[in-house]
């Protein structure tokens, strides 16, 4: 007999209690800055929690509205009355959250693209955490980017996605009816964190 190692990697979401006595500095942050940085004390707002409106490349208005199909989860823009559509949250951790069936869901950007393997590829949601880089978006001209403000947040076929090309269409702007949801310093839904954790077992 032998022994055989495997390593299990386990991303564990703790969850925690939902009020949050401190948070990161919610300032606009340079496209240069880094994605990590550190988490200062700073009391939050009360959230005002509202559909994201947008004015699309062709001077509509329209909504983000979360929308699940084929197992997967994307962000679609449609008309602000139409079924997807549901109040968001921008919060401490510069997250862009909704509360679907009493879980958090962040909008999170696609990692292979960030790491240069895709061209581009859809946004999607997945569940909050505070750690996640992916999750945190800055607003840089008046629309929102990548935490290190490398890549904007476009719509194709009506669809959220981001690409490594800064010419790809379509741009969307944010609603000015946005600007007071955009500088409230709002209180998280969840402050879960991921981890991994790694441990042996043994086979005899």
């Amino acid at each position: 007999m032998r022994n055989r190692k495997k390593v299990i990697i386990v991303i564990l979401l703790v969850a925690t209690i939902t009020y949050l006595k401190y948070g990161i500095d919610h300032t606009h942050i340079h496209a240069s800055s880094k994605i990590e940085y550190s988490v200062i004390q700073k009391p939050t707002d009360p959230p005002k929690d509202k559909p994201i409106k947008v004015i699309v490349s062709d001077g509509g208005k329209f909504c983000y509205g979360p929308n699940f199909s084929g197992g997967e989860s994307y962000i679609i823009i449609e008309q602000c009355w139409q079924m997807h559509v549901m109040n968001a949250r921008y919060d401490v951790f510069q997250r862009i959250s909704y509360n679907i069936n009493n879980t958090w869901l962040c909008i999170t950007a696609p990692e292979k693209v960030i790491k240069a393997e895709e061209t581009w590829d859809y946004v999607h949601l997945r569940p909050c955490t505070i750690n996640d880089p992916l999750q945190r978006w800055i607003i840089k001209d008046n629309s929102f980017w990548t935490a290190n403000g490398f890549y904007r947040l476009k719509d194709y076929n009506w669809y959220g996605y981001i690409s490594r090309n800064s010419g790809d269409r379509y741009n969307h702007t944010l609603d000015p009816s946005m600007n007071d949801w955009v500088n409230t310093i709002a209180t998280p839904g969840n402050i879960s964190i991921q981890t991994s954790i790694a441990w042996d077992l043994l086979n005899y």
